[in-house]
């Protein structure tokens, strides 16, 4: 079981939902409010409990005894709040943030990007603690932008593919069971075949590559997998 923590749409969650299902995990998601991630864990019936708790260390605490029943082994963050040592304590949390961490950290990271004019739209997966986009960095998603790229809009979609790819990276190595020194000893032994590289294409399943590159032709994006 993959826990996963969500406060928004899910739609990486979503779009990855078949592909772990495929190597045998399946999603516990949690939620701390109505969103939409919630009708789609009730039309695929995907495990699914709210927890609506404006106290963070209070919410981490709950969310410990929801997971710690479902036997999840790792928990995904899609979360706009920040956890606590009851949470990244109990299991490796890995966060999903809109930027190549450590520029942007924190709130509304796309939209001081497009703000700024930056040239680059990034996507970090990183190991959580308790600071707000701390802990280790594990991989990135790094996409050009182009003039007609620096709306917001744009840029929510072609970060929606780079937290995808990387939420599909991840789904696939903790399949693999590896603990994250190992992961991230790997991930630095493999070498991207350019400097334009969307992501590591070594690192990407073909399944994966086939997800990403189909939705990110629905999304008009020239990326290399």
């Amino acid at each position: 079981m993959i826990g996963v923590i969500c406060s928004g749409g899910g739609s990486a969650v979503a779009a990855a939902h078949r592909f772990a299902s495929d190597m045998g995990r399946q999603f516990h998601v949690i939620t701390d409010r109505a969103c939409g991630i919630e009708a789609f864990c009730r039309d695929k019936k995907v495990k699914l409990d709210r927890i609506e708790e404006r106290d963070n260390h209070t919410f981490s605490e709950r969310a410990v005894e929801a997971l710690r029943g479902s036997g999840a082994v790792v928990v995904l963050l899609y979360y706009d709040r920040l956890i606590s040592r009851a949470l990244t304590a109990s299991w490796t949390c890995i966060n999903f943030h809109p930027s190549l961490l450590p520029a942007y950290p924190g709130f509304r990271a796309i939209e001081r990007l497009v703000a700024d004019r930056g040239g680059y739209l990034g996507h970090t997966c990183h190991i959580a603690d308790e600071s707000m986009d701390g802990g280790p960095i594990l991989a990135q998603s790094v996409y050009p932008l182009q003039t007609a790229d620096y709306s917001v809009t744009r840029a929510l979609d072609i970060s929606f593919v780079q937290k995808l790819a990387l939420t599909l990276l991840v789904v696939a190595l903790v399949t693999r069971r590896m603990e994250p020194q190992a992961f991230l000893g790997w991930w630095r032994s493999i070498t991207p075949t350019g400097p334009g590289d969307f992501i590591n294409p070594n690192a990407l399943s073909s399944e994966a590559k086939s997800i990403v590159s189909q939705q990110a032709a629905q999304r008009r994006m020239s990326i290399m997998l």
